[in-house]
């Protein structure tokens, strides 16, 4: 069954090639260009608005995000000029230092939890088909990609259950719509996406992926998306507006994308993709992240009380 964009709040500032994880209900965008600089800026959405979260301690463009709003990771990128070996671990609250990767990157694609993820794909000098995991300290190598792959979609529930999908394999002129599908060991063929397509938009699982938006090999932005079962993919529908480079994050049946280039202009635009079933887990989603954010904080405040006492 097709879901339906639609339109929600603006980003506090216009920014592409920004990292992204969460759901719509509890959703994180951070990073990316702002203009042409970089930012360290971090946005979080709650179902209704966005409002301002921490910094990131470095600024980075075209990195990923991973996991929840309240366990989330931001890893690699692209930072002052160099490729970025840095993760970054956020509490709903805050950034801290994660494990490095073992090569900088950007353009890659992600799977997985704060504690249990993937990043595959991405140019490390040369385009990659490295794989690495993470453990929630550290990144250690996995079973590299069938070719090599840049600006790609990425999804999945772990680090053994990834799912990559499109990106190009030589700059701007190969753009592909090939599915590989990982086990944490190794990267098998899935079932090609029906139209090619590169900086795409992504979420899901391995069994239940999403990819929206990016543009075609002759820079046509695209405004498609295709649901993938596990076997094959199919047309769900289409953006509610046209961007290019946009980043998201979510399940197949809700999901929330923000930023990109709009006809080369830089956007603070935001939509969410529901399927009819899903606006009742939103709301229940929201209000479970409300709870932890609360819990957070009272926690936080109680640790300051006793250590003004002591």
């Amino acid at each position: 069954m097709a879901g339906t964009w639609s339109s929600i709040s603006a980003l506090s500032a216009t920014r592409s090639g920004g990292g992204a994880f969460g759901t719509p209900a509890a959703g994180v965008y951070n990073s990316g260009l702002k203009g042409a600089a970089q930012v360290k800026t971090t946005d979080e959405y709650n179902g209704t608005s966005w409002s301002a979260g921490g910094a990131l301690s470095i600024v980075s463009s075209a990195g990923v995000g991973a996991g929840t709003a309240t366990a989330g990771l931001h890893i690699g990128g692209h930072s002052a000029g160099t490729r970025s070996v840095v993760t970054e671990e956020y509490d709903g609250t805050s950034w801290t230092a994660g494990g490095d990767l073992a090569a900088g990157r950007y353009g890659l694609g992600s799977s997985g939890t704060q504690t249990d993820a993937a990043t595959f794909g991405g140019y490390t000098g040369a385009y990659s088909v490295v794989t690495e995991e993470y453990n929630g300290t550290s990144w250690s190598s996995g079973g590299n990609l069938p070719a090599a792959r840049y600006d790609l979609g990425g999804a999945g529930e772990s680090s053994s259950a990834g799912l990559a999908m499109g990106g190009s394999n030589s700059g701007e002129t190969a753009v592909q719509a090939e599915t590989y599908e990982y086990d944490g060991t190794s990267w098998s063929n899935g079932g090609s996406m029906t139209t090619e397509r590169r900086q795409v938009g992504s979420a899901g699982s391995q069994g239940a992926g999403l990819v929206y938006g990016g543009n075609l090999q002759n820079g046509t932005r695209l405004s498609s998306t295709e649901e993938y079962n596990g076997t094959s993919w199919s047309a769900g529908g289409a953006l509610f507006k046209i961007v290019n480079g946009i980043k998201g994050a979510g399940s197949q049946s809700a999901a929330f994308a923000a930023g990109g280039d709009a006809e080369g202009t830089q956007t603070s635009y935001a939509q969410e993709y529901i399927i009819a079933a899903a606006t009742a887990i939103k709301s229940i989603n929201g209000l479970l992240y409300a709870s932890v954010k609360s819990f957070n904080g009272l926690a936080k405040s109680s640790i300051k009380n006793i250590n003004g006492l002591s």
